[in-house]
């Protein structure tokens, strides 16, 4: 059994057939193909249905994808590890950004910290809370920032900010000229929301449902600036951070009644192998925490 092999099955999973995980591998189909064949002759089991139309996983497949995936988050710890020894000046930090605070609040971080260690390569990768989760659980990034009001217990957490969500409104809106807005009148209003598994959306949803509301969500997207142009045209309402939504034009921010906040860190796997790229951008940020806790 190789690597190699292993990593192919893997990639063939995330992306739902062989055809796009050859892409994303850019590795020829039929390379990809007989590299699992082979994979399950060695191993005497089928791990792929591939009688249906969309590759799915056998039940064999299932307990070897788990197995597997376990794997892989054990050779890239390996991988970080070793690369110790380029040392920070020459490491790589992998971070997960939620959309609007990687948009407002870490340009500003991300630069200072690549002043400090201009040798260091630094990928960002996109989502919405419960996606940022999942990717350092799965190993995909070493830290990622995250709501603070779920914490899993498989993380390590250091809280970061502590920031107002307010209802945001065009310039034109009846209600435009007010000062804040209720829970129920915000319900009220066509909503143009974030997607699901976002900070601000999952905390609406459960209030929602804590007040027995129904709200109608006409429109949503993870995209900020799609998300304020649609709202400043008119005819509904979003939610924004207030250091977004007061550097929005053509929007009116709104507190609710009572005000709301979203309270936010970063995380990363308890008791897994951090390198010292992700040790250092912690040490980075700690001071700014303490001085957010004071």
């Amino acid at each position: 059994m190789e690597f190699r092999q292993i990593r192919f099955f893997l990639e063939i999973v995330k992306a739902g057939g062989f055809h796009r995980a050859a892409a994303s591998l850019r590795v020829a189909q039929p390379a990809i193909s007989v590299a699992i064949r082979n994979l399950e002759e060695e191993l005497g089991i089928t791990l792929f249905d591939r009688e249906r139309k969309k590759v799915r996983l056998t039940a064999e497949g299932h307990i070897f994808f788990r197995r597997a995936t376990a794997l892989e988050v054990l050779l890239r710890d390996i991988e970080l590890e070793m690369g110790e020894l380029r040392g920070v000046e020459r490491g790589e930090l992998r971070l997960g950004l939620p959309s609007m605070l990687a948009s407002h609040v870490f340009p500003e971080v991300i630069t200072g910290f690549r002043q400090r260690y201009p040798g260091l390569h630094i990928s960002v990768y996109g989502g919405g809370g419960v996606r940022i989760v999942e990717m350092i659980e799965n190993g995909e990034v070493e830290l990622g920032i995250i709501s603070g009001s779920h914490v899993p217990e498989s993380l390590d957490y250091l809280p970061l900010l502590r920031e107002e969500m307010v209802a945001c409104i065009a310039t034109d809106h009846p209600l435009s000229r007010s000062a804040s807005i209720t829970l129920k009148k915000f319900a009220s209003e066509s909503l143009f929301l974030f997607e699901k598994g976002y900070f601000q959306r999952e905390l609406l949803e459960s209030l929602f449902q804590g007040e027995g509301l129904r709200p109608e969500v006409v429109f949503e997207t993870n995209h900020v600036p799609l998300l304020i142009s649609v709202t400043a045209s008119g005819g509904g309402a979003t939610t924004l951070l207030r250091l977004a939504a007061e550097a929005a034009p053509g929007l009116v921010p709104l507190s609710f009644e009572p005000p709301l906040f979203i309270e936010a860190g970063i995380a990363w796997k308890r008791k897994s192998y951090l390198s010292s790229a992700a040790r250092a951008f912690l040490d980075y940020l700690q001071p700014s925490s303490d001085r957010r806790e004071k």
